[in-house]
């Protein structure tokens, strides 16, 4: 530990490493400790290895249960590798320092892959119950599914690729050069514009998850898709849109800790605090949408394989099962709001927060000026969350609403917010519009008049 530090009136302790001492009153036996220990190393990293390598090369055990061995052998190897080879330095040593980051890195490693080992046995115990009750059930997996894009709409398809192709590209490239200007101009190096960049990365990852495959669909209509793809496309799609939702959940609370609070501004949305929400909101994300794909690939696939969809979204795949899918329906809408609606009942109440606020402002120049920035965020914020409700009901109620129609919801739900988050949180903000005049068109901006020079 370093020294404290003394200050007038209190005393502050930076702690800039721990000591880790292995076990208590076994110091003397602690180099002893390290032959067993090793072996077990080894054996784990090894045997773990071994499982993924044979699992990936036979073709024979591509099953789900064989899949979550696999996923738990890698689980196991990120275990052990979190603790085992400083655990053996300690042994060594008799003492090891470890510095403060990495001391609170690998306590978040050690609990994620601990909470991820407990998530994959109560999965693999559910793949075993299913197994057991489906006894005298032929299991039957297709090596694929058919994309056929919008019902009925398969002669104006290949119409269709070019708008979607120009959304591609402006989502692209709009939200790339937000992180790439945010990066490089140190103004705006502030929490309100970190959340920005994250925002665009998430978008960036949410369209390329969707629209390269759907323009295949749109000039080859339709398109196959493996099996293994299909889901892993699906566990992205569930992800991203996870991480979207509670990334606007911290912009909203930015911007209530900004209007509502602005002197503690700094001290509130802290690094540390940034770091535990965002650790949370990925592993909450992870572990509720992991499942659901999880759990439609058992299900047992033996009629169909043609899927009335841009991309494999999980009702529209479970529907093709010639088993019962309550259980897959109930918990993808459970997990639904879980997410999506608790996230929007958070934001709902911080807006009106704001609201309360703004209309005690004296000026009416201040009061237009947040109606202004607030209403814009709040309408991607509505259409984010209304059409993502709209088509996860639609499954469950909606029978009368035309196929196309639900299918062309399901797509805009996903793929309007990476184009319109540019336009509503970057372009309208002078900031990031001057720091793209700087740092893409190489212009300089005049402070007194913000024009270019």
């Amino acid at each position: 530990f370093q020294k404290p530090e003394m200050s007038t009136g209190n005393i502050s302790t930076v702690n800039t490493e721990f000591i880790l001492i292995g076990f208590p009153g076994l110091e003397g036996y602690q180099h002893w400790l390290t032959i067993p220990f090793s072996v077990m190393y080894i054996l784990a990293i090894v045997g773990n290895s071994l499982l993924i390598c044979i699992i990936k090369l036979e073709a024979n055990l591509h099953t789900p249960m064989y899949t979550l061995l696999c996923v738990l052998a890698m689980v196991d190897i990120g275990l052990c590798t979190s603790t085992i080879p400083k655990m053996l330095q300690i042994f060594w040593q008799k003492a090891c320092s470890i510095s403060f980051e990495g001391c609170f890195t690998q306590m978040f490693f050690i609990h994620v892959m601990s909470s991820l080992e407990s998530s994959t046995l109560a999965v693999m115990a559910y793949d075993r119950t299913r197994a057991m009750s489906a006894v005298n059930v032929s299991s039957v997996r297709p090596a694929g599914f058919v994309l056929i894009g919008f019902p009925g709409l398969d002669s104006v398809q290949q119409w269709l690729s070019i708008p979607f192709t120009i959304m591609f590209i402006f989502a692209l490239a709009a939200n790339s050069i937000i992180v790439f200007v945010v990066k490089h101009e140190q103004a705006l190096h502030t929490p309100m514009y970190f959340f920005l960049s994250v925002l665009a990365v998430v978008d960036i990852g949410l369209c390329t998850t969707i629209l390269p495959n759907m323009l295949h669909i749109f000039r080859h209509n339709p398109s196959f898709i493996s099996f293994e793809a299909c889901f892993i496309q699906m566990f992205f799609i569930y992800f991203f849109t996870s991480l979207e939702s509670s990334i606007l959940v911290v912009m909203a609370y930015d911007r209530y800790v900004a209007i509502c609070n602005p002197l503690r501004y700094t001290s509130i949305l802290s690094t540390a605090f940034l770091g535990k929400i965002f650790s949370v909101f990925i592993i909450r994300g992870f572990i509720l949408t992991a499942l659901i794909p999880i759990f439609a690939s058992m299900l047992l696939y033996c009629s169909s394989n043609v899927i009335s969809h841009c991309y494999c979204d999980h009702m529209a795949v479970a529907k093709l099962a010639c088993t019962d899918i309550t259980n897959n329906s109930h918990y993808g809408i459970s997990v639904a709001f879980s997410i999506l609606g608790v996230d929007v009942l958070f934001i709902t109440f911080t807006y009106v927060m704001i609201l309360r606020v703004v209309l005690k402002l004296g000026s009416n120049a201040a009061r237009l000026k947040a109606f202004n920035t607030c209403g814009s965020h709040l309408f991607i914020i509505m259409y984010f969350y209304i059409t993502s409700l709209f088509n996860f009901l639609v499954y469950r109620m909606g029978e009368k609403v035309p196929p196309h129609i639900h299918v062309l919801f399901a797509v805009l739900y996903l793929l309007v917010p990476p184009v319109l988050n540019p336009i509503i949180y970057a372009v309208k903000t002078k900031e990031i519009r001057e720091a793209f005049l700087k740092h893409v068109l190489r212009k300089k901006v005049n402070p007194a008049t913000n024009i270019p020079v």
